[in-house]
């Protein structure tokens, strides 16, 4: 992947070094006409981002105030990778709150989209920052911060009880009649993800079977792939042994497999 990269310099550079003049043309299609594009992949802008995880804040502030969009992509990435790794309350918040301050950084849905789920989200799933935060984005007169509202819930889904993906649709129905397609098309996501969603279900590997952790017997492994809506094979039970019993899995079972 590469060495660590310590400023916003050195980020920049490896950006325009990984430049790719058919790229911008695919990028200049979502940006506003006069913000700068370096054109760089996505795949090769995260990879990028990975290896600056861990630039002093001084440095994430010079990212989120670059003029060009792929170093303002690569903070909110940045945001992102800290934030899958185990934080405690006060970290996640933390994370929470630059995001939300540097929101006027935001200039395009995608910033949007790879940041919100786990940065915003997360804190405000695990109660680190309050849900009121989403509400307040709902009645933003900027379109990209409803999308945010909106957006940030999808980690409820993901993590979340059947009562926090109703938290969520609570967000989604305030947003309802708003007409922007940013936000329209995230209200739309949301929907369908949460009416898709089956349940999140801890499993114990046994050599008889697999409990689904909800008070009833252990289902045998093709039962619970039939259940799954998943093939034996794709869910890995065939190489399941007994040095596996007692370890954890989390299924996330959803209605189209993902």
């Amino acid at each position: 992947m590469g060495d660590s990269l310590s400023t916003a310099d050195d980020l920049v550079d490896a950006l325009h070094g990984a430049a790719d003049a058919g790229e911008v043309s695919r990028i200049r299609a979502r940006v506003a006409d006069d913000e700068p594009v370096i054109g760089v992949r996505m795949g090769t802008l995260f990879d990028i981002a990975k290896r600056a995880t861990d630039v002093p804040r001084t440095e994430l502030e010079a990212l989120f105030a670059h003029p060009a969009y792929e170093p303002r992509l690569a903070a909110f990435c940045i945001l992102d990778f800290r934030a899958r790794r185990r934080l405690d309350d006060e970290g996640r918040a933390d994370l929470a709150g630059l995001y939300l301050d540097h929101h006027d950084a935001v200039s395009t849905w995608d910033m949007v989209d790879r940041a919100a789920p786990r940065v915003l989200g997360w804190p405000v799933l695990v109660g680190a920052t309050a849900f009121s935060v989403l509400q307040d984005l709902t009645r933003s007169r900027d379109p990209l911060r409803r999308r945010s509202a909106i957006t940030a819930p999808l980690w409820f889904i993901k993590k979340g009880s059947d009562a926090d993906v109703r938290r969520g649709l609570e967000i989604a129905d305030r947003l309802a009649e708003d007409r922007h397609p940013r936000v329209a098309s995230a209200v739309t996501i949301y929907r369908k993800h949460a009416s898709g969603k089956r349940r999140v279900v801890v499993m114990r590997c046994k050599p008889v079977g697999v409990s689904l952790g909800l008070g009833g017997p252990a289902l045998g492994a093709q039962p619970l792939a039939r259940l799954a809506g998943r093939s034996y094979e794709s869910l890995g039970f065939a190489r399941m042994g007994k040095r596996q019993v007692g370890e954890l899995f989390e299924v996330i079972l959803w209605e189209r497999g993902i």
